[in-house]
């Protein structure tokens, strides 16, 4: 069982929202990111906490050559 938050990056200082992205135009994974903060408690035999780590998020299109294009 997994636990998940996921919450937009802070400006330490003022709190406001803070957008960053990550664009690979030739990723094998992703071409387009956005960062963010996140949250994650498992439960079960394997067990995790991790409190705001990195996390990203993005659309994935793959097949067995990798990034749809």
């Amino acid at each position: 069982m997994v636990d998940a938050k996921i919450e937009p990056i802070r400006n330490p200082i003022t709190g406001a929202e803070h957008r960053a992205q990550i664009v690979l135009p030739n990723g094998m994974e992703f071409t387009k990111a956005e960062m963010a903060s996140g949250t994650s408690k498992t439960s079960g035999e394997i067990e995790l906490d991790f409190v705001q780590t990195y996390t990203h998020l993005c659309r994935v299109h793959l097949n067995r050559q990798g990034v749809i294009r």
